[in-house]
């Protein structure tokens, strides 16, 4: 979406891409804080941390492409 909306100079999806970004992060927490749980509470072993340790790095890194995602919408917003 941010791309498309630098692209076609589309103002309203990329202020839609800086609005969507909240719900990301809120996922991100939410996702974050339920793996810290289930370590603290379940003590997982073996196969089962090494999912919980790749959820969380995988959440990282798409929170991380979502925020780049945001700098690309306000470069477009500034552009307009």
């Amino acid at each position: 979406k941010a791309l498309d909306s630098l692209v076609r100079q589309d103002l309203a999806l990329a202020k839609q891409v800086v609005t969507d970004d909240d719900f990301a992060d809120d996922m991100n927490f939410g996702i974050q804080a339920r793996a810290m749980q289930l370590l603290a509470l379940q003590q997982p072993m073996a196969r089962d941390l090494r999912v919980i340790a790749s959820s969380m790095r995988t959440v990282t890194d798409l929170e991380r492409i979502g925020d780049h995602a945001v700098d690309i919408a306000r470069v477009t917003l500034r552009l307009a």
